[in-house]
């Protein structure tokens, strides 16, 4: 048994694997996929493919807002950073020491998501005492310190599991055990030289999951992989973010980069283009359906409907209007045709998104008097041209 439902090797985003036992179970995977949507890690790590170019399958061009520096979040409220602000940003970054590094971050601080402004925070402060190492050297002073606490974590989560999987029934019961056992082995000892990786323990419960026909093993199963998913990831946990970013095949430019890229704008779906598992819904890929949001918030919301994001998200009825005013401005100071129907467009798909199906008023809104006034200036213009061509033909 354990040999079809080994852990899956990470798969290409084009859906193919190498790997035979895949296709084992392959036909009951599509859930799984769909769900994998709707994982911050999964987002992220998609994201950072996308803008390192590696990933030709995603395509977030054609909106040309994702590239207008400053815009702030209309989720958190926080400063976006263009791929191009971050390139330069890294470039300072990975070459600064002591006084230069917080010279550098300090403007930054209050822009930063919570684990990156920790990690700047760090940053700052151990160069104070060792003005002449690098961003790296610097973390590396944490590294044992950080690897104490996130396997203590781990360990917590691992035994957990260990303990729920004993009352699982037949042999799916000893298989499991011994696949976690093994694990808490490498989370201690590590693995030919190998690390623990969080993805791996996440794989192994759920293709065990899938593969379950017994209806009280399946929510045991259930109940244990939404524990697994708490693992801690650099994404979400300082210290897994020093054990990632300090490991040898890491280098001072990638560390600097990735402090900024939770800040980088990506294309909001207000209508997702997957809502359901037994029903797919395809959110429209035009700019009706486009919101710029940092990476951060995006990968946060994954798949969620709108209307529970907004609920959860309070803060984005300042936001949000702040967020489409700066956005209407800059349209009017670019004069962008295309652009100019962008705010009323949007506003009315996040009114209808953002609306549940048992209330009549939307949750979010937002003003576009703004653009509607600049529209028909320019209209009045037009018309006004218009006029006098048709009098110079006369």
């Amino acid at each position: 048994m354990i040999s079809k439902i080994a852990v899956l090797e990470p798969r290409s985003f084009s859906g193919r694997s190498n790997q035979k036992e895949n296709r084992v179970i392959a036909p009951k995977l599509e859930y799984l996929a769909m769900a994998a949507l709707d994982t911050p890690n999964a987002f992220y790590n998609k994201q950072i493919l996308s803008a390192s170019g590696n990933l030709s399958g995603v395509n977030f061009s054609g909106f040309h807002l994702r590239e207008v520096p400053n815009l702030h979040c209309p989720c958190c409220g926080k400063m976006m950073y263009t791929q191009e602000q971050i390139k330069k940003f890294a470039e300072k970054l990975s070459v600064a020491k002591g006084e230069n590094i917080s010279k550098f971050l300090g403007p930054h601080l209050h822009n930063l998501h919570p684990v990156e402004k920790n990690v700047a925070e760090t940053l700052i402060n151990l160069s104070e005492a060792n003005p002449e190492k690098t961003i790296k050297e610097l973390l590396m002073l944490k590294r044992l310190e950080s690897k104490v606490h996130l396997e203590k974590e781990q360990i917590k989560l691992i035994n957990s599991a260990i303990k729920d999987a004993k009352n699982l029934e037949g042999g799916v019961k000893g298989d499991l055990l011994n696949r976690l056992h093994e694990i808490k082995r490498i989370v201690l000892k590590g693995k030919h030289g190998h690390p623990f990786k969080r993805k791996n323990v996440v794989a192994t419960i759920e293709n065990f999951a899938l593969s379950e026909k017994n209806p009280s093993n399946q929510e045991i199963l259930k109940n244990m992989s939404d524990k697994i998913h708490t693992l801690p990831m650099s994404g979400n946990d300082f210290n897994a973010f020093i054990l990632k970013y300090t490991q040898v095949s890491r280098d001072d430019f990638e560390i600097a980069k990735r402090i900024f890229f939770p800040n980088q704008p990506t294309i909001e779906h207000i209508n997702p283009a997957l809502r359901s598992v037994k029903n797919i819904n395809h959110g429209k890929n035009d700019l009706s359906n486009y919101l710029d949001m940092c990476l951060d918030c995006n990968g946060e919301r994954g798949i969620e409907p709108y209307y529970l994001f907004v609920e959860r998200k309070p803060q984005m009825k300042e936001n949000l209007p702040r967020h489409m005013n700066e956005v209407q401005h800059y349209i009017r100071k670019k004069d962008m045709p295309s652009y100019y129907d962008y705010p009323l467009k949007v506003r009315q798909t996040i009114r209808e998104q953002s609306t549940s199906p048992d209330e009549q008023n939307p949750k979010l809104d937002f003003d576009t008097t703004l653009i509607e006034n600049y529209i028909e200036r320019k209209t009045g213009l037009l018309r006004e041209l218009y006029q006098q061509y048709m009098n110079d033909k006369k």
